[in-house]
């Protein structure tokens, strides 16, 4: 790229001095108990369904005997909540002992009965003999002398009332308890791909006996696996009556859904036929050397022998999942030699039409992911994803590089909830796969928006149409798509009877939003994270519903048919994603021993909001902190579009410096370990050139970017108090403008609900009840004078929430083993930008030297 700032600085990294201090949130909620008049009458009801149960497992164990077949099996039974109360599904499970096996909470479903009221379900696996544990559960509830009293005396409620007093039904059940897919379940012989969640256990091997019995059925079961703390994922091919006629099968498991094909989400457009300017901007592009960054593409292959891919894109650096070797890309989808394109030079436009040296400092690697002749049958795509990024890690481990993935796969995504595929993600961006795995900066398109005819309308298509799987990952960087682009400049009958559809700056037709998540996960991440060039489209004024594609709406990039056309229009959100990949690779070759924490943390961080956008909705973030319009915007637009110069560089008055630390979030014992400490960071704060400037107007820009370790599976999708998908969850809090630092200090000591804060300060744009929707990348926007800044030059990173490993134990010799006494990084990212001409830039230089040096510079 060329070099376009003559004074560029580099963002400047900073060591603190961080205090680590105790910390004692306790990271719990209230539980809604349902009041019960006729406790004998409850009782009753229940006793009469567990006597039904027992009387199906005598039946059960009469006919394995008939077969002489073991009687080492269980029953899946379901229960059901009272509408609108929870469920304390965690106290229907038991440990396995010395003794026997224990009772497992398999999975958790939330349905609407007719009267709009929800329910939760509960599939629980209970052994043969260890019914009684819910017969005792019921005679401790009945018996008086049980119940919990307060310090006077006084009768609170009943033993085990947060989980008996809610319970409508309990029954026994098979594939439908299992079922956790959206869609209903499929008809009895109606073949179909599943995605089957097999337990995982340290004292018997599910996954083999599973494996076993599909043989045995006939169930087809590819050989690709993907691991989890809990669970095993294979695929299998079969019908919903095969699965239902082994018990010995269904034992196995704890989630049955449906398996999906990806897709590419590609529409083709007409090419340009521009041999001319290639050969002319050849002569100017200088080249990466093989040990650059790359941006690595996990799509349908690449065409190399394009004349602008060629020099990027060693053959060494090709390569497959498949096992036929061929790494070109897929003649029907030609996907990844458009992205490529991008991901190397961006719209292409900017390179034609340049006429300087273009400096290209980052390389090309390609692992072909997709293909046509397997489009419409699913894959393991969770497993499939993380052998794709472990092989250009086999041919340059040294290399850096970021990925990039604009494969989706269709199908409900209503809530954003975790799936087995963006788990995976999950797991290889936080370098989970291993004890010495290492972390990643994995970028995924957010899902295209395809259909654009009658049933069309923009914007509230795309606000309808959810992201898709797997960008619902948490640790990857999900990419929407905005347009810049609204001049047609074609000039034919049908451009000059157009206009385009969607206003600058605003989202593109093409892109999807999380909108519809927060019909059901309120509490669930927001995605996307950003927003790059997606492309626009036009809209007739004569015809209704009529909206073509033209090329000058698009982003410009490397076709697939070379030969015949070397560039050609591209859009939505694989170009978007694309387009940000390239930045990314910028960026760590700009940074080259920032931490993947801090790559993906910058690239987000330079992000903004369009200034049209919130002109246009009337919003002002700094007067609706933390409301519903400002949620609105973030589940369209994320934390904004990527800035490319602020992505890199900072300026005299424009300053971004980061840190990496590493924090213990937990203490105590496995699988009821509490909080352990908090973070206290003194920033280098130019306190001086504030105070001397204290009416100029300031921002202050916070980003937290650290990964999880993901727990996936419908028990954790209500955050309960055992089962969580995220390991951790981590915070930040920042010092008032109206307390000393011993005060913020004593504050950190409290319970978590006091980092919130007393006193409120409208400056923060997202505020700290909605920054709790950002998953492991939390960002906040202060804005306000540069008196009140001076005073806020402390901010804690802490532990706001309990994740899985503190609620979990897992026997030695596992990876999970104590995983409550793992570290974790992370990586904090300031900038102060002040709105005239001062030197910021070289007061916070010379501050965090004076800091480094060890000399205190509040005195």
């Amino acid at each position: 790229m060329p070099d376009h700032l003559p004074n560029r600085l580099t963002h400047l990294r900073f060591t603190p001095n961080t205090e680590q201090l105790a910390y004692k949130g306790d990271g719990r909620g209230d539980f809604k108990i349902r009041p019960v008049a006729d406790r004998a009458g409850h009782v009753s009801y229940l006793q009469r369904q567990v006597a039904a149960v027992q009387q199906e497992f005598d039946k059960v164990e009469k006919e394995r005997a008939d077969l002489a077949l073991s009687s080492d099996f269980g029953l899946i039974l379901n229960v059901t909540s009272e509408p609108d109360l929870p469920l304390a599904y965690w106290s229907l499970e038991k440990a396995p002992s010395s003794k026997g096996e224990g009772i497992t909470l398999l999975n958790l479903r939330h349905e609407k009965d007719q009267q709009g009221r929800e329910i939760t379900k509960a599939a629980i696996f209970v052994p043969h003999g260890q019914l009684d544990v819910l017969e005792k559960k019921i005679a401790e509830y009945a018996d008086p002398s049980k119940d919990s009293k307060d310090k006077a005396g006084n009768v609170t409620n009943p033993r085990n009332a947060p989980l008996l007093n809610n319970i409508h039904s309990i029954s026994s059940a098979a594939v439908d308890a299992l079922w956790t897919d959206p869609e209903p379940l499929p008809e009895a012989d109606e073949p179909c791909w599943f995605e089957l969640w097999i337990r995982r256990d340290d004292q018997k091997d599910w996954q083999g006996q599973l494996i076993q019995e599909c043989a045995e059925l006939g169930i087809e079961v590819p050989e690709q696996t993907l691991v989890f703390p809990d669970h095993v994922v294979v695929i299998g091919h079969g019908t919903r009556s095969q699965l239902e006629s082994s018990l010995d099968l269904l034992n196995c498991l704890s989630e049955i859904r449906k398996a999906r094909p990806c897709s590419v989400g590609l529409t083709d457009l007409n090419g340009l036929d521009q041999e001319e300017w290639i050969d002319e901007a050849l002569e100017r592009i200088q080249w990466p050397g093989d040990d650059a960054p790359a941006v690595c593409l996990l799509d349908t292959g690449v065409n190399r022998g394009h004349p602008l891919i060629e020099p990027a894109l060693s053959q060494s650096d090709m390569s497959t999942v498949f096992g036929d070797g061929d790494t070109a890309d897929d003649n029907q989808l030609k996907h990844g030699t458009p992205m490529a394109g991008l991901a190397a030079f961006g719209d292409l436009r900017t390179l034609m039409m340049s006429t300087q040296t273009w400096d290209q400092l980052h390389r090309l690697e390609s692992v072909k992911l997709i293909r046509s002749s397997t489009e419409h049958d699913p894959e393991n795509y969770g497993a499939v994803t993380l052998a794709a990024i472990n092989e250009p890690e086999s041919i340059a481990p040294d290399r850096p590089r970021v990925f990039c993935m604009a494969v989706t796969a269709d199908g409900p995504n209503t809530f954003g909830n975790p799936s087995a595929w963006s788990t995976a993600v999950d797991i290889a961006a936080a370098g989970a796969q291993n004890e010495t795995d290492q972390a990643r900066v994995i970028l995924v398109s957010a899902g295209n928006t395809e259909v654009h005819d009658e049933t069309f309308s923009y914007p509230d298509t795309m606000r309808g149409n959810p992201v898709e799987d797997p960008a619902q990952a948490w640790n990857a960087i999900s990419v929407g798509a905005v347009t810049h682009r609204t001049t047609i400049t074609e000039d034919d009958d049908e451009a000059r009877r157009c206009d385009p559809l969607a206003p600058e700056h605003h989202l593109s037709p093409y892109t999807r939003t999380s909108h519809a998540w927060c019909l059901g996960r309120k509490d669930w991440p927001i995605a996307p994270d950003v927003v790059m060039e997606g492309a626009n489209l036009g809209k007739h004024r004569d015809l209704e519903n009529e909206y073509p594609a033209f090329d000058s709406l698009a982003p410009l990039t490397t076709a697939s048919n070379f030969n015949l056309r070397p560039i050609a229009p591209f859009n939505a959100t694989s170009a978007a994603t694309a387009l940000a990949a390239r930045i990314a690779a910028q960026v760590t070759q700009r940074y080259p021993d920032a931490s993947p924490e801090t790559i993906r943390g910058l690239l987000v961080h330079s992000a903004r909001w369009p200034q049209a956008v919130l002109d246009r909705l009337g919003l002002d973030p700094h007067q609706m902190r933390g409301n519903e319009a400002m949620q609105d915007l973030m589940r369209g637009y994320g934390f904004g579009v990527i800035n490319e110069q602020r992505a890199l560089d900072s300026l005299g008055n424009q300053t971004t410096f980061f840190t990496g630390e590493s924090i213990q979030p937990y203490k105590g014992r496995a699988g009821d370990a509490s909080f352990n400490e908090c973070h206290l960071i003194r920033l280098p704060w130019p306190v001086d050139l504030l105070q001397a400037n204290p009416n100029v107007t300031c921002t202050l820009r916070v980003t937290l970017s650290y990964f999880i370790h993901p727990n996936p599976g419908t028990r954790s999708w209500d955050n309960g108090q055992k089962y969580k998908y995220a390991s951790h969850l981590l915070g930040f809090t920042h010092k008032h403008k109206e307390h000393s630092l011993e005060e913020f200090r004593s504050r950190l000591h409290a319970e978590e609900e006091a980092l919130v804060g007393s006193l409120n300060d409208p400056g923060w744009a997202i505020g700290p009840k909605l920054r709790g929707k950002a998953g492991s990348l939390v960002q906040d926007v202060w804005r306000g004078p540069a008196a009140d800044l001076a005073a806020m030059e402390a901010i804690a990173v802490f532990p706001r929430a309990k994740g899985w490993w503190a609620t979990r134990k897992y026997a030695e010799g596992r990876q999970e083993h104590n995983c409550h006494e793992k570290t974790v990084p992370y990586s904090l990212i300031v900038s102060l930008e002040i709105d005239a001409d001062l030197p910021v830039y070289t007061e916070i230089e010379a501050a965090i030297q004076a800091i480094e040096a060890g000399i205190d510079i509040t005195t």
